[in-house]
């Protein structure tokens, strides 16, 4: 998870320290129990696409409105396009 993590310094300006890559893993696994590393490199993925966009003012709440928005289906991830 911590790997998945670490991603993140690919959208932020100044790298994150390896204890705030820690803390935000266990919070993301606190709060989203079971969510598995490969959900999480997904929506990473989809924010370096600008599939999503990574708001840099809002830190790890980019990663939890994100995750409100990918889906599982039998082939795997995909997002969840808002109707309106």
């Amino acid at each position: 998870m911590i790997k998945a993590v670490g991603e993140v310094n690919k959208l932020v300006s100044f790298p994150l320290e390896v204890p705030e890559l820690v803390s935000w893993a266990m919070d993301i696994e606190r709060l989203y129990p079971g969510i598995g590393a490969s959900r999480l490199r997904f929506l990473i993925d989809q924010y370096k696409l600008e599939e999503l966009v990574w708001d840099k003012s809002k830190g790890i709440q980019n990663i939890f409105a994100g995750l409100k928005m990918v889906g599982k289906s039998e082939s795997g991830y995909y997002l969840k396009k808002k109707i309106w």
